[in-house]
């Protein structure tokens, strides 16, 4: 996941919250049935009742503590034409089918490539948000949606996103009710539209909400989520070799109180065995209402280097936010340390060594399950590429999820990947826009670009392409 909680510990389905073993809460499966026997009723229910109280208790400690991500992707309804007044509260979808997230309204019809659908669906969904997030930020985070996304909640019209293969995100804060009912409402176009890159491609374009949606629950002080929906926690590796690596944390604050608060931000650098190499403390005075970038720096002696799939060494960093001595955020991200060059006449080198690489290109698809696919078959696809004896992916043709990132960093895969200007582009200013937007959304670190972005920290991308094009006047 993008957000990990650590003060809080707290990731949660749409139900109860159950502790496990270091901290980390888990949601319960709702669809999971157990049915009591005989005498054995009474300590059942009672033991219902106590893990409801308990998943209670904790989500309102974790909430306290930290950020609280929860997965809504359960129980949405759905309707594949355009509705007028979908988006209002009382409006009867009880006709409508009924889902779960991912989906894409293009499953099959869309598997040939040609003749599927491509227009307007809608998804509606009913929320009630515990009271005990009650005076919080609430953000609605969508790993991605298919090709624009209308989103509404309440009623409210939130905001616009255009572009299939990004994640985005929205403060709604000030349009949920905590502790009641709330609709979410998002209408989804695949239609052809001369401003949203691809124009076309060799490739489905599938309508729909094809990974998850979550809720994430922050302190009023937080890190924030907004800055093209990526962590808001940035790691700048610079002038490493083997004997030493500078490395800057910039830290994205926000201040969402109607006073300044004195915010402290504490960055701890752990090898994976989780000891400590270094600790980088820094205190300032954030505004109300305002953003703070915090900037850190240190130099890494000795380093141990991210070598491919011989060491995918991966170090972590914790990024922890407090206020008035108590930690009310923190985020985790991963460190692959590496140097890496490209000659034309001599190939490719990671940390001074030739790397012959081999390797092949990837879409996000399945069978009869289309873009809509689970972690579970991007693990499949990246156990398949490693027992085909790659290691280089070309993630074809758009922005894949950030699974697929994480997947690489820890498998020591190099990865290209690319924005979807495919075929032609339009010599147009929208157009020129929207493309810039998705590649600032996509770029990564690994190309030392001081650009904000969704996989900023990822160690394993040594090729951003821009795609496969010729321009369209």
């Amino acid at each position: 996941m993008l957000f990990k909680s650590l003060c809080g510990k707290c990731r949660i389905n749409e139900t109860s919250v159950v502790r496990q073993p270091h901290g980390r809460a888990v949601g319960t499966d709702r669809r999971a049935r157990v049915k009591p026997a005989g005498s054995n009723s009474t300590r059942f229910l009672a033991f219902v009742l106590l893990v409801v109280l308990a998943g209670a208790w904790l989500a309102s400690t974790a909430l306290a503590e930290g950020r609280v991500d929860i997965n809504i992707n359960n129980v949405w309804k759905f309707y594949r034409a355009d509705v007028a007044g979908a988006e209002e509260v009382g409006f009867d979808d009880f006709a409508w089918d009924t889902l779960d997230l991912p989906h894409t309204y293009n499953a099959f019809d869309g598997q040939d490539g040609g003749g599927y659908y491509r227009g307007i669906a809608w998804y509606r969904k009913h929320y009630t948000i515990p009271s005990a997030y009650s005076g919080k930020r609430i953000f609605l985070y969508f790993e991605s949606a298919s090709k624009a996304a209308d989103v509404y909640v309440n009623g409210a019209y939130i905001g616009r996103h255009e572009g299939s293969y990004a994640s985005f995100c929205f403060d709604i804060t000030d349009q949920v009710n905590s502790g009641s009912d709330n609709v979410i409402a998002v209408k989804i176009d695949n239609s052809s539209a001369v401003d949203i890159a691809p124009l076309s491609g060799d490739f489905t374009q599938w309508g729909g909400i094809c990974r998850t949606i979550h809720l994430l629950i922050t302190n009023n002080v937080h890190v924030t989520p907004l800055d093209y929906a990526s962590p808001g926690v940035y790691l700048t590796q610079t002038n490493v070799s083997s004997g030493s690596a500078d490395l800057e944390v910039k830290t994205k604050i926000r201040n969402d109180n109607t006073v300044s608060k004195n915010v402290t931000v504490r960055s701890i650098v752990k090898r994976a065995d989780d000891s400590v190499v270094t600790t980088l403390t820094d205190t300032h005075s954030v505004a109300s209402e305002s953003n703070y970038d915090f900037v850190q720096n240190t130099t890494i002696s000795n380093p141990h280097l991210w070598k491919g799939q011989s060491d995918p060494y991966l170090y972590k960093v914790f990024v922890e936010v407090e206020v008035n001595s108590v930690c009310v955020d923190i985020v985790e991200q991963s460190l692959g340390l590496r140097y890496y060059s490209v000659d034309t006449d001599n190939g490719f080198y990671l940390n001074g060594q030739y790397l012959d690489l081999l390797g092949v290109a990837i879409h996000e698809d399945r069978e009869d399950k289309g873009r809509a696919i689970s972690d579970a078959d991007r693990q499949q696809d990246i156990d398949i590429i490693m027992e085909m004896g790659c290691n280089f992916v070309r993630l074809s043709h758009y922005q894949h999820a950030e699974k697929i990132y994480n997947l690489a960093d820890e498998n020591g895969l190099v990865i290209w990947t690319e924005i979807p200007l495919v075929n032609k582009i339009l010599d147009t200013t929208p157009f020129a826009d929207n493309a810039k937007k998705q590649l600032k959304e996509l770029m990564q670190s690994l190309l030392q670009m001081q650009n904000q972005n969704q996989n900023y920290h990822h160690n394993n991308l040594k090729y951003l392409n821009l795609n496969e094009l010729a321009i369209q006047q």
